[in-house]
């Protein structure tokens, strides 16, 4: 089959598009790793190297929205040694969490949410 300059300009933009969205994560307003949880929401996990983790939560367009009746875990990897946090609510947006080790900026896991009237949602660090 004969490709024309249409059908390459197409054949282009459609893999644009499609790399555009295979994205991976980007840095959020609070200095850690914006990525999805689900389809309808975001989370940004900061790992600043001390015990504490946070969660910021946001709807599909970036907005930030209250974690009140919230929940979670955090399941991280330190070291070689799995991890699992119990997050809860505390103010505006943010869940927290105090990990048994300090958790360095990048570290690896998992967070699963419970959100309230959607039920558990997962996003993979």
């Amino acid at each position: 089959m004969q490709l024309n300059r249409r059908n390459l300009i197409v054949a282009f933009l459609m893999t644009t598009t499609i790399a555009a969205k295979a994205s991976g994560p980007e840095r959020g307003p609070n200095g850690g790793w914006k990525i999805d949880a689900g389809t309808r929401h975001h989370v940004e996990v900061v790992f600043d190297g001390t015990t504490t983790i946070q969660v910021y939560v946001s709807d599909a367009s970036s907005r930030p929205i209250p974690a009140t009746g919230f929940g979670g875990t955090a399941t991280i990897v330190v070291n070689g040694a799995t991890h699992r946090v119990p997050l809860s609510a505390a103010e505006g947006s943010r869940l927290t969490g105090t990990a048994p080790v300090a958790v360095p900026a990048g570290t690896k896991g998992a967070i699963q949410l419970q959100i309230p009237g959607v039920g558990s949602v997962r996003a993979v660090l």
